[in-house]
């Protein structure tokens, strides 16, 4: 007889139902990709636009050299290369992925939506109700939006979470050793994602998945059970860990140096907290956006959107910025589908009983509060006070990651409930469907008869923008929010109508499945293509960042040098695309640095202009680009771009890349040491500023000197000083206290801190080699135990998959004979 849970399937063999789902997916998203696979198309991703600009340096010595960069020689005086591009050098599933004739988008994606599938299929749902759960997940415009924003390894992390969570599932049902590989690999994979927020998300998942496993064995006093699965998840999670170590290691070396990991002015900054807590918390979600979940323009969208409406002709066919609610910006929605709220309270409510539906429920939720962040702090304040590791963390609206799992399998829930219901008590059934759809059409209606009171503005568009500008920027945003309000409720109106008529056996669950499945269809691909529909050729993104003609002519000059892009232009990652720049933006810059931006670098005493010139020397600074003309002695002007509008700047006495001092100012502390760098009276090429004395006999009279720098790279500096004196040499790079060791003429030396941020070494009388080197000697073992841990798992699932080939040719060869 057939049943609501094989309504499409009939007898179908597991494995063929399992295909026939992933083909189903798979032609899901060739639709979506198909600009990719079949046009050489791409989507012009700004923050990969600016990762190009970040990882140039590294990826340009990677390429020519056996090593791998280990720091980037192109932004803010050299920084470390691991939170920039660090390639993975143990191989697996995701080096495959990487380099498959297939963007990798497109297989991502895939995998996402195939293994949320087979989880649905683990918690004992149908293969329909499967289906539908797992084109929800990869339909969601939050995951598909993050391709256009260029948020790439939050993107793989996410889509790595339903193969976790299956392996997870697949691990506490049935722990065995190949159950164990296939959790760690696939652990192993979702750290190696490099996106430590989400992965350190993805543990509260899990937690709420195996939360009522834990009950179960309590109550059925499985003490023996309960043990052994923990003891082996302590083996999964080290086992993960070497095999993902690399890079873990470098993160975890450097983040104490970095802002993420430094807080206070102590010159042990390994002793340092997290981020401000004022920083974390700017992207905190606002509360009333929960409306966002179901009617996706509510707060406008995203910052910069096109708008197609007709309210407003002036601006139609314009980008305008639609995103009114209090986080800074946004570039996607948080819209969860309107199908999928629907289906999800459905399932939470009819439900009730199952484990994981509440735990789900909870971690929902929890995941809510937390998101609110700075609009609900006792809950975030709990968390990033007391949770390890939290307070590395910004934007507490991330965690809404976790709303967007749980809600595809919340619906998947309630669409379950929905084919299975008994029909002759419908008039309860529509009492509980009707409802639900109630409340969501009142809330979809208050816009379309309150709009005109809603504010419609953020606090600083009042001064940023004309009244009548502003005034149309508002009756645009008013037009969005009404266009989608009618959308939610005329896809209500559809959605209750075929389930009236299945209550009342107008239509049968076969007719009505595809029914829902297609409105859901409809409903998320009219958002989806809002947030990925920026394709342009391949060519265009692979030259998305121009040279200039300023480009042009600083490139003329072939010595050591960094460029100072100066006010709007030092964010842009675009100018270390082409040089040595001290400026660009990395959202875990060292903390150093950030202190000197923040303290010095436009804390000049010149009339007109706030430039600190000493800061300038320091950098190795020889060329400035501006929007307009910086009036200074201590700049020639070159010529303006005629395109860009950029003036381009010569410093007259640009400092060097290394240098020589005979005296130490001594200042404890770190603050007031970026003071000195301040005074006017302050000389950086005669003195430097250090914590303590490290010469012996000092001066401040000029002393004749070479140093000269001889190579130059990501792991390695030379210089050749020849000097009258015991002096210091003083580098115009970052200092670091790990990883980076000294030599003068082979015998090893210290390096010291000076002027707050800089690198500088004790140099005796005479000529001598000076050579700096990364010695990361804990990441070169990690490699070899990472490489060595894979391959035992590698191993270990080959060999389960050859010893099923016999069984797999028995069961086909009685199915071919019946």
């Amino acid at each position: 007889m057939q049943t609501s849970r094989n309504i499409f399937t009939g007898n179908l063999a597991k494995w063929k139902q399992h295909g026939l789902a992933f083909v189903i997916i798979m032609v899901a998203m060739l639709l979506y990709f198909s600009p990719v696979i079949f046009q050489n198309m791409g989507p012009h991703a700004e923050d990969t636009i600016a990762w190009k600009g970040a990882s140039k340096s590294i990826r340009d010595y990677n390429a020519t050299h056996d090593d791998l960069a280990l720091w980037a020689t192109n932004m803010f005086a050299g920084m470390p290369a691991v939170n920039i591009s660090v390639p993975i050098a143990v191989y697996s599933v995701d080096t495959l992925i990487q380099k498959m004739p297939v963007p990798w988008t497109f297989l991502y994606f895939l995998v996402g939506g195939f293994f949320f599938y087979l989880f649905l299929r683990q918690v004992g749902l149908s293969w329909f109700v499967s289906v539908f759960g797992a084109l929800i997940f990869v339909l969601v415009p939050h995951h598909l939006g993050l391709i256009n924003a260029g948020h790439n390894t939050k993107m793989r992390a996410i889509m790595f979470t339903p193969l976790l969570a299956s392996t997870f599932l697949f691990y506490v049902k049935k722990t065995s050793i190949f159950s164990f590989g296939a959790f760690t690999l696939a652990l192993a994979l979702m750290v190696r994602t490099n996106h430590y927020q989400i992965v350190y998300y993805s543990g509260f998942f899990l937690l709420a998945l195996g939360v009522p496993f834990i009950i179960q064995y309590v109550q059925n006093k499985e003490w023996n059970k309960l043990g052994l699965q923990l003891g082996l998840l302590i083996g999964v999670i080290l086992v993960a860990g070497v095999i993902s170590a690399p890079r873990m290691v470098l993160t975890e070396q450097y983040l104490p140096y970095s802002i993420r990991g430094s807080s206070g002015e102590t010159e042990n900054t390994a002793q340092g907290g997290g981020l401000d807590k004022g920083y974390a918390t700017k992207w905190s979600f606002p509360p009333e956006e929960i409306t966002t979940f179901i009617i996706p323009n509510y707060f406008g969208g995203s910052s910069q959107y096109e708008y197609t409406g007709s309210a407003v002709p002036q601006l139609q066919g314009r980008t305008i910025p639609a995103y009114w609610g209090d986080m800074p910006f946004t570039s996607t929605t948080q819209y969860l589908g309107i199908l999928s709220v629907f289906l999800a309270l459905i399932g939470i409510i009819s439900f009730w009983k199952n484990n994981i539906v509440k735990a789900l429920l909870v971690l929902t939720v929890a995941a809510l509060l937390i998101s609110f962040g700075r609009h609900f702090s006792p809950v975030f304040d709990l968390f990033f006070n007391f949770m390890p590791l939290f307070d590395k963390f910004r934007a507490p609206s991330m965690i809404l990651y976790l709303v967007r799992i749980s809600a595809p399998i919340l619906a998947a829930f309630g669409l379950q409930y929905v084919l299975d219901l008994d029909k002759s008590q419908w008039k309860q059934h529509l009492k509980l469907l009707g409802g639900v759809a109630g409340g969501m059409a009142v809330i979809a209606l208050i816009p379309l008869l309150m709009g005109n009171q809603f504010e419609l503005m953020k606090s600083m568009e009042a001064q940023q923008y004309r009244d009548q500008v502003l005034q149309m920027i508002q009756n645009a945003r008013l037009d969005m929010l009404k266009t989608d309000a009618w959308r939610v409720l005329i896809l209500l109106f559809f959605a209750g109508g075929a389930l009236y008529a299945y209550l009342k056996n107008y239509l049968n669950a076969k007719v009505l499945a595809p029914i829902l499945l297609v409105l859901m269809v409809i409903d998320m691909y009219g958002v989806d293509r809002r947030y990925l529909r920026e394709f342009v050729p391949q060519t265009q993104t692979e030259r998305a960042i121009q040279k200039t003609q300023v480009d042009n002519y600083i490139q003329q000059d072939t010595g050591l040098y960094r460029v100072f892009p100066v006010g709007n232009l030092f964010n842009s990652n675009r100018w270390a695309y082409f040089h040595q720049s001290v400026g660009g933006y990395h959202a875990a810059k060292m903390f150093n640095y950030q202190k000197m931006i923040e303290e010095n670098l436009y804390q000049g005493t010149e009339q007109g202009n706030s430039i600190n010139w000493n800061i300038v020397k320091m950098l190795n600074v020889k060329y400035l680009v501006a929007d307009g003309q910086i009036p200074s002695e201590h700049v020639n002007i070159l010529g303006q771009d005629p395109q860009q509008k950029w003036v381009l700047h010569e410093v007259k006495n640009p400092g060097p890349r290394a240098w020589m001092v005979y005296n130490t100012r001594v200042v404890p502390k770190a603050s007031a040491q970026r003071q000195v760098l301040n005074q006017s009276s302050f000389n950086p090429l005669r003195e430097a500023v250090a914590g303590s004395a490290f010469l012996s006999q000092t001066t401040t009279d000029s002393v004749a000197y070479t140093a000269d720098v001889s190579s130059f790279d990501a792991n390695s500096i030379k210089v050749e000083v020849e000097t009258p004196r015991e002096g210091l040499l003083v580098l115009s790079e970052n200092y670091l206290p790990i990883w980076w060791e000294a030599t003068i003429d082979g015998e090893p030396v210290e390096i010291h801190k000076v002027n707050a941020f800089q690198r500088g070494v004790v140099i005796p009388e005479g000529s001598h080699s000076v050579t700096m080197n990364i010695e990361a000697t804990v990441f070169h073992a990690s490699l070899i135990s990472a490489n060595v841990f894979l391959w035992i798992v590698h191993v270990i699932l080959l060999i389960f998959f050859i010893k099923q080939i016999p069984a797999v040719r028995e069961k086909l060869s009685a199915r071919n004979s019946e």
